[in-house]
Formats: C-alpha cells, sequence, structure tokens
C-alpha cells in the first residue's frame, strides 16, 4: 500500500511521528547520522555530518572513492566511504560525532561496521617525503566520552584489518560512563613502529542496547514500528529525537525527507 501524499509539512511530521511512535516501548536504536559516510568525494574533509577529530597540523581524512591516491574500491553500501590513514611520523586520522542519545554507563550495546584495507593509497612519507603506499593494515579504535573529540574511554578495538574486501565487525561495548561523543580512528597493530597504514569504512550500524548477561539484543528493528509508547515520557522522547533529525529542504519552506536502509534492507 503507497503512503499517502502529504503536502503540509505540519501535518507530515504528525504523520512521521505516527509512524515512529511506536518505538518507545522498547529501548531506542541510537542511529548514527549518516552512518553510510555519503557525501560527495574530497580529500581532506570529512563526511557531512562528522567532524576531525585528529591532529591539528595534519590533514582530516577523505571521502572516497575519487582515484587521487591511486585504485580504490568500490562502496560497500552507497555512493562513497570513509578512508583514514596512519603515519610515519606517528599520527592518525579520526572522526567523531554527537550521539543523538548517550551510551549509559554500564549497560551494554552492540555496533556493527563494514571496514577494508586499501588495495593501493599513495601518499607522501611524512617523515622522508617520497611516495609510499598508505595500505598496511590498521586497527579501528572505538572511542568516548563527554566533550568532543574525548577520547576518555576505548569502547572497542578491532582485530588487524588485512582483506580488501569489505567485511562486517561487529562490537560489543559497556562503557564505564555515560557517553555523548563517539570516536572512530584508525590505529597502528600493537608494538609497531609508526607506519604508512590505511583503513576504509562504510555501512555502520544503528546502535543497539543488549542484555548484559544473555548478551541478547533488547530492540527488534523489524518490530519497531508495530509497537505502541507505554507512557507520555517515552512519547516525548521520540519526538525530541525526531525533530533534532528534521532537515528543511533548499528553499526553505517544506521538510527535507531522506530515507535509508541498513545493509539487510531494514
Amino acid at each position: 500500500m503507497p503512503y499517502p501524499v502529504i503536502k503540509n509539512k505540519w501535518k507530515l511530521l504528525v504523520f512521521l511521528l505516527s509512524l515512529s511512535a511506536a518505538a518507545a516501548a522498547q529501548p531506542l536504536p541510537i542511529v548514527l547520522r549518516n552512518a553510510s559516510f555519503e557525501d560527495e568525494p574530497a580529500i581532506s574533509q570529512p563526511p557531512r555530518e562528522w567532524y576531525y577529530c585528529g591532529p591539528p597540523e595534519e590533514t582530516p581524512p577523505d571521502v572516497q572513492p575519487n582515484g587521487v591516491f591511486g585504485k580504490t574500491q568500490n562502496p560497500y553500501h552507497g555512493y562513497s566511504y570513509l578512508a583514514m590513514v596512519t603515519r610515519d611520523n606517528n599520527t592518525w586520522e579520526a572522526v567523531g560525532q554527537r550521539l543523538l542519545e548517550p551510551l549509559k554507563a554500564g549497560k551494554c550495546y552492540e555496533f556493527s561496521i563494514f571496514l577494508a584495507r586499501p588495495v593501493i593509497y599513495q601518499s607522501s612519507s611524512r617523515i622522508t617525503g617520497e611516495l609510499d603506499n598508505f595500505n598496511r593494515p590498521v586497527n579501528l579504535r572505538i572511542l568516548g566520552g563527554g566533550p568532543r573529540c574525548d577520547r576518555r574511554e576505548i569502547l572497542a578495538v578491532s582485530p588487524p584489518v588485512k582483506s580488501t574486501d569489505w567485511t562486517k565487525y561487529t562490537f560489543q561495548v559497556q562503557p564505564f560512563e555515560d557517553v555523548y561523543h563517539l570516536t572512530l580512528e584508525a590505529y597502528f597493530l600493537p608494538d609497531k613502529k609508526a607506519y604508512n597504514g590505511g583503513l576504509l569504512l562504510d555501512a555502520a550500524s544503528p546502535i543497539l542496547e543488549m542484555d548484559c548477561l544473555t548478551r541478547e539484543k533488547l530492540v527488534d528493528v523489524k518490530k519497531l514500528a508495530f509497537r505502541k509508547p507505554s507512557h507520555v515520557a517515552e512519547l516525548e522522547r521520540l519526538i525530541a529525537l525526531q525533530l533534532e533529525q528534521l532537515e528543511m529542504d533548499s528553499t526553505g519552506q517544506q521538510l527535507a525527507i531522506h530515507y535509508f536502509t541498513d545493509p539487510d534492507g531494514i
């Protein structure tokens, strides 16, 4: 059955809220903004909704594929992905985002993302000035904290990302403190001298709360649309979350609507 056409933007808001209000009866997924790193391919410019968390004297990461640094892989999802590097001068790239809802201390969460190693990512060494291939395996580190780019807590570290094929990595985290900002960074393998490495990232999932003992997810994404809020406070929380994600179109006269699916088609 097709959705009705709603021209009035306020009626549209009410319609959207009515579709998603049922989600409040159970813990809501914490959705990352632009989780698939969609943007125009660009050098030294993080994708929209993500801010740079690396050293100020170094360049930010890139939106790929743009072909500037050599052969680039196709995206796993959408039209673009994020590329980050580590450098032989002991610097590395990172991006961050303020979460729409914080991760609560002591609670458990699951999060997944697709990672790959670059095939060719040629750039100049910071030490020698010579051209080098920034394609050595690195780790993805997921960090959390209070202020922007805060690295107060390492929430998870991936195994070395060695494959040049997109591979799904799933992390289960339990923060010691409330986490308001999440940081994703490429980092050197343990016990290795600083080197030129690379990491590609795409299709991050929502962050789902889980039972710390059974490891069962407390959020069933497929059933969210069929549940109702149990009390007014839950509905108000849902409305506040939805309002934070609303955008106006280029005319400024009506709401811009974006539809996204995860890799499983949800």
